[in-house]
C-alpha cells in the first residue's frame, strides 16, 4: 500500500514463546512507539506481544492492530481474539517429510521452496481490514 517498511526501527527479531514475544515488543514499543500494526511470526510471541502493548498502556485494535501466524486454539481465546494465518500444518509436514526422504535417498542436498494454502482467520485483533493503508502508518514485525 505504498506505506515505507523501517526494518531498522520496525523489525524485532525474537524467539518463539510468550515471554520472548512480550520483550520483543516491549522493545519494539520503546523505539516505535507510534506504529499501528504489527505482525508477528507466530500466535505464541503475538500473545506475549498483546500483554506487551497493554502494558504500555495501548488497546488492541482501537490503537495496534495485531495479527500472528500458526492459527492455534488458543488465538481464538484471548481477549481480543486473535487475528491469524493459519496453513494446513499436515500438508506442509507431509511436504517437509517428502523433501527429507528424498534428499536422504538422493544423497544431494536440495533447496526447496514449496507454497502451501493458507486462510486469514480474521477476528478482533485488527481494528480494519482496509484495502489501503493511511499515510504515514508504521507496522512492526516480530520473528
Amino acid at each position: 500500500h505504498g506505506a515505507a517498511f523501517d526494518a531498522e526501527r520496525c523489525y524485532e527479531p525474537c524467539r518463539f514463546s510468550m515471554g520472548e514475544g512480550y520483550q520483543a515488543a516491549m522493545r519494539l514499543l520503546e523505539r516505535a512507539d507510534d506504529l499501528t500494526a504489527i505482525f508477528a511470526f507466530g500466535d505464541v510471541i503475538a500473545l506475549g506481544a498483546l500483554r506487551a502493548i497493554s502494558d504500555r498502556g495501548f488497546r488492541v485494535p482501537v490503537d495496534i492492530s495485531l495479527v500472528g501466524f500458526d492459527g492455534v486454539d488458543v488465538s481464538q481465546y484471548c481477549v481480543p481474539r486473535l487475528t491469524t494465518v493459519r496453513q494446513d500444518t499436515g500438508l506442509l509436514a507431509r511436504k517437509g517429510v517428502g523433501a527429507l526422504l528424498a534428499a536422504a535417498c538422493d544423497g544431494e542436498r536440495a533447496d526447496v521452496h514449496e507454497v502451501v494454502p493458507f486462510r486469514l482467520l480474521r477476528r478482533e485483533s485488527v481494528l480494519s481490514l482496509a484495502p489501503a493503508a493511511p499515510r504515514g502508518v508504521r507496522q512492526g514485525v516480530m520473528s
